[in-house]
């Protein structure tokens, strides 16, 4: 863990913010899921002067990574890659999905039923 930076006469030094550590935080706690801990380290600052200046960055970081995340996700399961789908389904709605479904039959809603039809498209054209 870094300490205070102090100058050579011992004075501590402020840490003052810029465009480019914010963004690095952001990034750094989003993308690369680096611990406050490492990005502290990284930057030069305590994890207590990281948490107070980069509040906002190192949510918004986190928030941006999970939201890209989850559209990946959800646009594998809308492509059809059947794994993405079953676990979408089983995260957004276990009381119907999950491993458990039907268990709490009083807070799911209503099973939904699908029927699939194949029609042999040589038989329908001789029709």
């Amino acid at each position: 863990m870094t300490t205070d930076s102090r100058d050579k006469k011992g004075w501590k030094v402020l840490h003052v913010p810029t465009p480019e550590t914010r963004q690095q935080v952001e990034e750094l706690s989003g993308i690369a899921g680096w611990r406050h801990a490492e990005i502290a380290e990284h930057i030069g600052v305590s994890e207590k002067t990281l948490r107070k200046h980069y509040k906002a960055e190192l949510r918004r970081g986190t928030v941006v990574a999970v939201q890209q995340v989850a559209q990946s996700l959800f646009d594998k399961a809308m492509s059809g890659d059947v794994t993405a789908a079953i676990f979408f389904l089983k995260r957004r709605h276990p009381a119907v999905w999950g491993d458990k479904a039907g268990e709490d039959a009083d807070d799911a809603p209503a099973p939904v039923r699908v029927e699939v039809s194949v029609v042999d498209a040589r038989k329908r054209a001789d029709a």
